[in-house]
């Protein structure tokens, strides 16, 4: 499952606790005091990509966010879905959501919601950086330098770590080797 499916999952489920506790207490909404956070999805976890202006608007998950940052800016988007009428998910079926999105019947909220869909920092910086291929190519060679095998997809930003032992490491090399080459 790639970074971008599990994110698509947070933040449904989270959407999905926001509605569950709001009849709970207070009501105060805690997304609405949080700070915001400027940030732009990788391309799968939607049905269809968003128009250039949305695109262009969209929040980045950063590398360098905190949980709480990237969960504020997950949850926003998974907020907007739910409210546009795609249902969050049961506890215990979250697997399931990002399927969801793809149904006929979700286009519109996706759509309606594409301007709050977090894109990677490597989705951004395709899009916006022109030295963006020579970095995805040094973000590869670091990530091999480190003893993990990989192959990039095209000239990215996805690419597949090719060793099925080496995940866990992997996706930490991968995170070590974005802030080294992001920064």
């Amino acid at each position: 499952m790639t970074n971008t499916k599990i994110r698509v999952l947070a933040a449904l489920v989270v959407a999905g606790g926001m509605f569950v506790t709001s009849g709970c207490g207070g009501d105060k909404d805690p997304a609405a005091s949080a700070p915001p956070v400027a940030s732009v999805p990788e391309g799968d976890a939607g049905s269809g990509n968003p128009s250039a202006a949305a695109a262009a608007d969209r929040p980045v998950d950063r590398a360098d966010m905190s949980d709480e940052e990237r969960s504020r800016l997950w949850g926003a988007w998974g907020r907007c879905l739910t409210e546009h009428g795609v249902p969050a998910p049961p506890a215990g079926k979250e697997n399931q959501s990002v399927d969801v999105l793809q149904k006929p019947e979700n286009a519109n909220a996706v759509a309606a919601c594409a301007s709050k869909q977090p894109e990677s920092e490597w989705e951004h910086a395709k899009r916006t950086d022109p030295d963006y291929a020579k970095k995805f190519r040094a973000l590869i060679q670091c990530i091999r330098d480190k003893g993990v095998s990989v192959e990039p997809k095209g000239e990215g930003p996805g690419y597949s770590l090719t060793d099925d032992r080496q995940i866990t490491r992997g996706m930490q090399v991968a995170d070590e080797c974005d802030r080294t080459v992001l920064k």
